[in-house]
Parts: structure tokens; sequence; C-alpha cells
């Protein structure tokens, strides 16, 4: 992420991290992200858990044991829409996971666009 953030250069870039210890993920050779593209991690049934930021390890534990399909949106902005309106036609329901801000967060953002709103 902060690789795709450096090399960015057609406006702003913000990279949010937490503080404190990693979570011991393997370390990937450095590439660019598609910019606003999520990744579905796991496939499941009825659920899908739409995943911002730092929860992914817990998330993968829960949609394991849900069956639930696990996405990994990496951005908030640009929003993958196109994947969330994927997900919506595919599941029962939609749940998003991040620890941000209620209001003006990505499960907010994604409520507005389900409703219709900008």
């Amino acid at each position: 992420m902060l690789y795709t953030g450096y090399h960015y250069a057609d406006g702003p870039c913000a990279v949010r991290y937490p503080r404190g210890c990693g979570t011991g993920a393997t370390l990937e050779p450095l590439a660019k992200l598609a910019l606003g593209k999520g990744v579905i991690k796991r496939e499941g049934e009825k659920l899908a858990i739409l995943n911002f930021g730092t929860l992914l390890a817990d998330a993968e534990i829960v949609a394991d044991k849900l069956n639930a399909t696990l996405v990994d949106m990496r951005f908030a902005k640009p929003l993958d829409e196109t994947l969330i309106l994927e997900m919506a036609a595919r599941h029962e329901s939609l749940v998003t996971l991040e620890e941000n801000a209620i209001i003006g967060g990505a499960g907010q953002r994604r409520e507005r666009r389900a409703d219709g709103a900008s």
C-alpha cells in the first residue's frame, strides 16, 4: 500500500496504517496495487464481509466460521463500487468491517450508495 501511494502522482495520497506491532503477514515483493480495487480473499455463501483496514486477520477467522465471502477492500477512496454491487447481488447480507468513524466511514458511504445518494 505504501509503495502504491509513493508512486501515485495524480494528486494527494493518504495511507492509513496502525501503530504497534504487525500481524506477522508474509511480505511479498513490492508491486503497485490497482487503485480503488478490492480483492476477494474467500468465497462463501449468503454473507459478504467487506473489510477496510487492519481487521483482516480477525475477519478471516469469522468468515471461515460463518462460511462468508471475505473481501479485502483495501481502499476507502476511491471505493470499489463495482465489487460492492457484485457482492450485493450475490449475497443476502453485506457487513462492512472497519475501525473508523461511524459518520463518514466506508460503511456509511456504502449505505448512501445503496440508497441512491452520492
